[in-house]
């Protein structure tokens, strides 16, 4: 599993990356961790999820079994943003499927970008 979290105290913020080839699975673990930092599930830390050097290798069958996992988080999910940055067609594809889907059920706010930049602006 090649991921990563370096979190931004003076921002508020975690940069989750992830890199390689990537299961469903390894999403969820890796998911399981950031929950359990207190800057995001207790302080309000927003996320990016970092994907530019990464390939998805799920399909949109999974979609129904991601969607009940972030269902369970809905609490701590509650009014955070997430801005994702992906560079490849199947990734970008899956993030903004949950741009609109996040929001409506979730009130979690998830933006897809390519450019560090412009993912930390809209944390911001």
């Amino acid at each position: 599993m090649n991921h990563s979290f370096e979190i931004n105290h003076e921002k508020k913020y975690i940069h989750y990356r992830h890199s390689g080839t990537i299961e469903r699975q390894d999403v969820r673990r890796a998911w399981e961790q950031l929950i359990l930092m207190p800057e995001f599930s207790r302080e309000n830390y927003n996320l990016i999820s970092d994907y530019r050097d990464a390939k998805f290798a799920f399909t949109t069958k999974d979609i129904p079994i991601v969607d009940s996992f972030l269902i369970s988080l809905k609490d701590i999910l509650k009014d955070k943003r997430n801005a994702v940055i992906v560079d490849g067609p199947n990734e970008t594809l899956f993030s903004l499927m949950y741009e609109t889907t996040a929001s409506k059920k979730l009130d979690f706010h998830i933006k897809t970008f390519t450019t560090l930049e412009s993912a930390i602006n809209f944390l911001l």
